[in-house]
């Protein structure tokens, strides 16, 4: 079966609006969108105050992983596995997932923060994940 929202036809800079609104309307503040060489967008970073300390995260939309997910599925036609499909699916994707997680911050399970840990960045511009995959054990606690 193909991937999540493999059929979208909206545009990725539609979606990042509404991702934008969604953020903005939890408590994120300094909205900004980074792209890559070929003027595609490829992260949404933005702030989160935390104890009256502005935290930065920065979630990425991975579309050339995206587009490697569609070519998987060999009966898509061509014109669905293409940088241009994936970068709209890839947005989707992640708009989908923050609306989900939103559910748990609404429903007083978990926090704005705490959902976006993996991608708080730290003094070097790295996500947390990034630090984690480079050294797993600098955040696991080991006898």
């Amino acid at each position: 079966m193909p991937i999540k929202n493999y059929t979208t036809k909206i545009d990725p800079h539609k979606t990042i609006w509404e991702i934008q609104s969604i953020l903005s309307k939890h408590g994120a503040q300094e909205i900004s969108i980074s792209y890559d060489e070929r003027s595609n967008p490829v992260a949404i970073k933005f702030m989160i105050v935390i104890s009256w300390h502005p935290t930065p995260y920065k979630l990425p939309a991975n579309y050339q992983w995206v587009k490697g997910a569609l070519r998987k599925h060999h009966n898509l036609p061509a014109s669905l596995r293409t940088d241009e499909h994936a970068l709209r699916v890839s947005w989707r994707i992640i708009k989908d997932w923050i609306d989900s997680q939103l559910a748990l911050i609404e429903s007083e399970q978990a926090e704005l923060s705490q959902i976006f840990l993996p991608y708080v960045l730290n003094k070097n511009w790295k996500t947390l994940y990034e630090v984690f995959k480079e050294q797993p054990t600098l955040l696991l606690w080991t006898k």
